[in-house]
């Protein structure tokens, strides 16, 4: 009985050993690409051609970044938040929707359940192309949750 606590014992050390290990090789890959990231962006605003815009570089890169994921892995940039958040909640004349932009076409993340979109059949996918007979092609989410936002009940 012994030796089998032993064997268990040591079994753990091992396991979790190795767990460690992987955890600091992981961050230690996460550290050198951000490390090369950051050398790129530097490089970039001291030595481009002409003059970048350091938020909109960094905000491109992060969408960059996104958009080899799923389709509904959005980055919201701060100041988009609030009204986004207006859009989401169903509060405050909005919708009940979580929408991102896809290439150039405002696409429905997911309809928030309970809500009158949800209610409406609005679907995960669905695309929206007018918003008050105006084309909603190249519209930020923020423009959108804007202009989709109405009194509450209508």
């Amino acid at each position: 009985m012994k030796r089998y606590h032993l064997l268990i014992t040591a079994a753990l050390v091992v396991v979790f050993g190795l767990g460690v290990v992987a955890a600091a090789d992981l961050f230690r890959s996460i550290s050198t690409n951000l490390r090369t990231y950051n050398n790129v962006v530097k490089h970039l605003l001291s030595e481009y051609v002409d003059e970048i815009d350091n938020d909109e570089l960094i905000s491109a890169s992060i969408r960059g970044m996104l958009d080899g994921l799923d389709p509904y892995t959005v980055f919201i940039q701060e100041e988009a938040q609030s009204s986004v958040g207006i859009l989401t909640r169903g509060k405050y004349g909005g919708v009940g929707i979580r929408l991102a932009v896809r290439g150039d076409t405002l696409t429905v993340i997911a309809p928030i359940e309970g809500t009158p979109a949800y209610r409406a059949g609005v679907r995960p996918g669905d695309k929206i192309i007018k918003i008050d007979n105006e084309s909603s092609l190249d519209f930020r989410t923020d423009e959108a949750a804007r202009m989709i936002r109405g009194k509450p009940g209508t």
